[in-house]
């Protein structure tokens, strides 16, 4: 008895669905952290302490406050998360092994 060969239709639908699910799947399982309270680096008094210009959060909503007592900027207190749109492959540079299959960040971590 012969099995059926997929047809090219169902080969691309297949690989689609697989595609959404991997893709639905980084979406909940990674956050990305936005900044959401500008506070000037004590280097440059036009870029937050997250590194993103004046410029960048004034288009973001995020809360702008000069103040006379500079607060110390925290990833905890001044980002927020929301889902990723990072997607794509890491290619390391200069090192033995220029793909990982793993990467571990924190916004905590230095």
């Amino acid at each position: 008895m012969k099995s059926a060969k997929p047809s090219a239709s169902h080969s691309k639908t297949a690989g689609i669905h697989r595609k959404l699910a991997a893709r639905s799947w980084i979406e909940a399982t990674f956050q990305k952290r936005e900044c959401v309270k500008f506070i000037p680096s004590p280097k440059d008094e036009h870029r937050c302490c997250c590194g993103l210009s004046l410029t960048f959060h004034c288009g973001t909503g995020a809360q702008i406050e000069r103040s006379e007592k500079p607060e110390i900027w925290s990833p905890a207190r001044h980002t927020l998360p929301s889902p990723t749109d990072a997607y794509g492959t890491i290619e390391f540079q200069g090192g033995p092994h220029p793909f990982a299959s793993y990467l571990y960040y924190r916004c905590d971590s230095t």
